[in-house]
């Protein structure tokens, strides 16, 4: 009888059928803000603003068991006290990056807080909404930074995920009558925080323990599942439903382990359904051992 090992090595993949989601800080999914916030990732023209804000790793438990996972899209809202209107903003770019500052710990200094895997994840016009107004509850997370172009991998066990918007020509939707406020928190030792300036081009900004809750989408690192069948061994595996290629990943086999490893993708015998791909070995399968393992074509 032939001898399978399956191995969970992932090379930087993502794996769920949904990309998953978190609120940051948590608790406030469906519960409004205790402040409000003029600064953050939107301003009206003629403005500018350089905007930082950090999000603890220990928020991110679902990525930290994965081995790390890709932000695929960041959300914001507006505060119950604010008002709702549409957000076209000609020249924005958006980072991330994880630092080793955390929440409460950020420099004045913009640079300081950067990590050195620092990514552009978006850059360009944007054209969003931002609701707000409605006086009670919590507002929707309309403000939306779409990450799926340029994804970005973070694994929390390297630091804390720094979020670092750059607004180069504020919103022309308006004529500046109409304030951008958005929904924030203001509560000291909790898991956000930030740094910011008036300045698109500034050097150093202003610290405060503010943050604004942010909804956050994410696809974690996917998992090699075995399944004891009655006469076979299932391997099961999730796959990216909506995601661009080149983000797939692939199954590769090998008859030994160690720098000498020949790995082979397997082509044939893959049935997927429902974003869920399964292929099975025959138990009476003869010759000699035979490993597995799950790899992406996608590099961080």
């Amino acid at each position: 009888m032939k001898t399978f090992f399956f191995t969970a090595l992932v090379i930087c993949a993502a794996s769920i059928t949904r990309a998953e989601t978190l609120v940051v800080p948590p608790g406030l999914d469906n519960v409004d803000g205790n402040a409000a916030s003029g600064p953050g990732p939107a301003v009206n023209k003629p403005n500018t603003i350089r905007y930082q804000q950090v999000y603890a790793a220990s928020e991110f438990g679902l990525l930290a068991n994965a081995g790390g996972g890709w932000i695929v899209d960041l959300l914001f809202r507006g505060d119950t006290a604010g008002t709702t209107l549409g957000v076209y903003m000609p020249s924005v770019r958006v980072n991330l990056s994880t630092t080793k500052r955390g929440p409460d710990e950020l420099s004045a200094r913009f640079s300081d807080n950067v990590g050195t895997d620092d990514t552009v994840i978006f850059s360009g016009q944007l054209n969003t909404g931002l609701c707000g107004g409605h006086g009670s509850g919590s507002e929707s997370f309309a403000f939306e930074i779409d990450a799926s172009s340029k994804l970005f991998f973070y694994n929390p066990a390297a630091g804390n995920l720094l979020f670092d918007v750059r607004v180069f020509q504020g919103n022309t939707n308006t004529l500046g009558m109409i304030p951008i406020v958005f929904d924030a928190v203001n509560v000291t030792n909790d898991s956000v925080s930030r740094v910011w300036s008036a300045d698109v081009n500034a050097i150093t900004g202003s610290v405060d323990t503010i943050g604004l809750p942010t909804l956050i989408f994410f696809w974690a690192n996917p998992m090699l599942t075995v399944i004891k069948e009655t006469d076979s061994v299932a391997l099961t595996w999730r796959i990216p439903g909506f995601l661009p290629a080149p983000f797939q990943t692939v199954l590769e086999s090998s008859d030994s382990l160690g720098s000498g490893a020949q790995w082979q993708a397997v082509t044939n015998g893959i049935v997927t359904s429902n974003f869920v791909s399964t292929f099975s070995v025959p138990l009476d399968a003869t010759g000699a051992a035979a490993y597995f393992r799950l790899v992406s074509t996608t590099p961080p």
